[in-house]
């Protein structure tokens, strides 16, 4: 019992920590343990007249078969660098998908070694250039090692994806014509889809601002619905640097344009032409 004891407690730290050693010497045990229970059945068998021993033996040897098949898949898995559970794997793909910037997974490795996981990725990133890509994986990075326990290596190999179009908002007073002041209090948000191959603004629109009446973290609110809708970059009279909404556009790599005292038309003479 003290044996068996001590095989699962090897069995469970092992799982808990990824160690294939102790699940290894866990089923080594277990295996020898049931293996002595069903020799000293055979023995039993005899003393009353029944001849198990040939059935002992066959038993044993299933049990021997069993564990090391087992042990031997675990092992190849390792060293096909697939050790790493499908669950886990899953995990961080979901993870890595979850960036709107990340338009396809192109490779996804994982391996244990001892205690510690390594995941690679190879994936294409909706990015202008390289220094956008690396930002973005360096993003992607943090929320896996904060989410993926026992993440000791992540190797990120990423390409950018020059986008087809550029979504640009403009936050607008009353009038729908004069840049807002205020990002937060702004009425309006005008929000236009230019084709960077010849300028066109495909599509245009004007939004309300929904978080206005709020008292507190409207900026930031703001700043996260807008991203939702897959901007680029953002168009404001004063700079965001220090603020709520600069945060947030840094993290997710959105340019901010300090427009001065430019109207809307003059915003969208400057897209048609550049």
């Amino acid at each position: 019992m003290v044996t068996f004891a001590f095989s699962r407690y090897e069995l469970r730290e092992g799982k808990a920590i990824g160690s294939p050693s102790l699940i290894a010497d866990a089923q080594h045990i277990r295996t020898d343990l049931l293996s002595s229970g069903v020799i000293l059945a055979g023995l039993f068998g005899t003393l009353f007249g029944f001849k198990l021993d040939k059935v002992a033996a066959l038993v044993v040897v299933v049990f021997v078969v069993r564990a090391g098949i087992s042990i031997l898949m675990d092992a190849v898995r390792v060293l096909l660098d697939a050790s790493i559970d499908f669950k886990t794997m899953d995990q961080v793909k979901t993870i890595i998908m979850q960036d709107p910037r990340v338009t396809s997974i192109n490779a996804l490795w994982g391996r244990n070694s001892g205690s510690f996981r390594f995941i690679e990725a190879d994936i294409v990133i909706k990015a202008e250039s390289l220094e956008k890509a690396h930002f973005v994986s360096q993003k992607i990075e943090k929320e896996i090692r904060r989410t993926v326990s026992r993440v000791d290596h992540i190797l990120i190999h990423y390409e950018p994806q020059k986008k087809e179009t550029t979504t640009c908002v403009v936050p607008l007073s009353e009038d729908k014509m004069v840049l807002a002041e205020h990002f937060g209090n702004a009425p309006y948000f005008y929000v236009a889809t230019r084709r960077e191959s010849d300028g066109v603004l495909v599509s245009e629109a004007y939004h309300h601002n929904p978080f206005r009446g709020d008292e507190r973290g409207k900026g930031i609110k703001i700043s996260e619905w807008l991203l939702e809708k897959g901007i680029d970059r953002v168009y404001s009279p004063k700079d965001f640097k220090g603020t709520g909404p600069g945060y947030v556009f840094s993290d997710a790599g959105v340019e901010v344009i300090v427009s001065g005292d430019k109207t809307l038309r003059d915003i969208q003479k400057d897209l048609k032409e550049t």
